[in-house]
C-alpha cells in the first residue's frame, strides 16, 4: 500500500473553547505512549527505534512549553511490550518477566508483583497495583511498599486519584 510516510503528531483539543493543540511530533521510527495529565501537563512517553533512546516529554499548556524531562536508553527496558507512563508521580515502568514491576524513572527499582499486576499511582512509599485474578474475579487494589514490594494491604475495587488529592475506591 503506497503512501506518504508523514510524521506522527498527537492532537489534543481543549473542552468547551475547542483549541487545538499539537505539542509532540514523532518522526519515522518514532512511536507515542499514552498520555498521561500530571501536574497541570501533559505528559508522553516517545520511543525513538533509530537513536535507541527513549524520551519523556512534558508541555505545560499554560504557557505552551514543551521539554524533555528524561531520557534514558530503550536497551534499560527490554521488551516495550508493557512500557508505561503513570502518574502520580510522573513514573515509568516496565513489566520485567513474569512476576516483576521494573521502575526505570525517576528511581530505577525492581517490585516483585503477581502476573497481571499493574501499577496505578505511588503515594510516598505506598505502591498502589490493580489485580484482577481472574476475568470473573473482581478487580482489586494491592498496595505494595515502594522500599521491599511487600504487599501492606489489599482492597476490593480500584483506587482513583482525584483531582483534590483525595483517592476513592471504584468498585
Amino acid at each position: 500500500m503506497g503512501g506518504i510516510d508523514l510524521p506522527a503528531r498527537m492532537i489534543f483539543v481543549h473542552h468547551p473553547d475547542g483549541k487545538v493543540i499539537s505539542p509532540f511530533e514523532a518522526a519515522h521510527g518514532q512511536q507515542f505512549g499514552a498520555p498521561v495529565f500530571c501536574d497541570g501537563r501533559i505528559c508522553v512517553l516517545r520511543a525513538d527505534f533509530g537513536a535507541g533512546i527513549m524520551e519523556i516529554l512534558a508541555h505545560d499548556p499554560a504557557v505552551s512549553k514543551t521539554h524533555v524531562l528524561a531520557a534514558l536508553p530503550l536497551e534499560l527496558a527490554g521488551s516495550c511490550v508493557d512500557l508505561r507512563l503513570s502518574a502520580y508521580p510522573l513514573t515509568l515502568t516496565v513489566r520485567h518477566g513474569e512476576c516483576c514491576t521494573r521502575m526505570l524513572w525517576p528511581e530505577r527499582r525492581d517490585i516483585c508483583t503477581r502476573s497481571g499486576e499493574e501499577l496505578l499511582l505511588r503515594d510516598g512509599e505506598r505502591l498502589y497495583f490493580s489485580y484482577r485474578p481472574s476475568s470473573r474475579a473482581r478487580q482489586c487494589t494491592v498496595v505494595r511498599s515502594a522500599m521491599t514490594g511487600e504487599v501492606i494491604e489489599r482492597k476490593d475495587g480500584q483506587v482513583m486519584l482525584m483531582p483534590d488529592g483525595q483517592k476513592w475506591i471504584l468498585g
